[in-house]
């Protein structure tokens, strides 16, 4: 598939105008050179998870798959930051792999996540202020929560997509990188956990 192809495959599958821009101006002149070059991570993701949702590209990487991955890199990036939410965090990511492997019911996942929101609220802080690092850790978990609940759909991609963005948003609070520093950081590492059919 050439630049072109890939441009307009873009706007059929409505991604937003910033992929579109990036993609029309980037070196790369293939869909693979473009997917190794490109510096968001959530425009990776997002991608991972419309086309599991489309379902057209059989050698695809599956629902399973795409989940651990993003377990993973929350596991790789944000937990090593998430210093008064770390607790919360490693039980989230335990419960959501057992969620995913099907060794815990998605209503035994939900049980468990409530409480530990419970535990998380008890910091007394604001869970949707973004300037905060807990208040980030607990978006990217409630994103992930949501992606089991609702499965890996082409209406979820967006809900993916900020999954990571707070990722990178807890690695901002934590270190002195920018964000986007920080999506270029994971989406390198996403290029070499998951390889896909361009």
């Amino acid at each position: 598939m050439d630049k072109s192809e890939v441009f307009r495959a873009l706007r059929e599958m409505d991604a937003c105008a910033s992929a579109r821009m990036w993609a029309a101006y980037a070196k790369g002149t293939t869909a693979r050179e473009l997917w190794e070059e490109c510096p968001d991570a959530s425009w990776l993701v997002w991608l991972l998870v419309y086309k599991i949702a489309d379902g057209d590209i059989p050698e695809w990487p599956d629902r399973k798959a795409v989940l651990v991955l993003l377990c993973d890199l929350v596991e790789e990036f944000a937990v090593p930051h998430a210093i008064e939410s770390e607790e919360f965090l490693r039980n989230f990511l335990k419960e959501t792999r057992a969620c995913i492997s099907e060794k815990l019911s998605l209503v035994e996942f939900e049980t468990c996540h409530y409480r530990e929101v419970a535990i998380l609220r008890t910091l007394g802080i604001d869970l949707g202020d973004d300037s905060n690092i807990n208040a980030c850790v607990y978006q990217l978990a409630a994103r992930m929560h949501t992606l089991l609940k609702l499965g890996l759909t082409i209406t979820t991609t967006t809900i993916a997509q900020f999954m990571v963005m707070y990722t990178a948003r807890v690695v901002a609070h934590g270190t002195n990188v920018t964000i986007q520093d920080a999506l270029d950081n994971i989406a390198h590492y996403i290029r070499t956990r998951i390889d896909v059919p361009l």
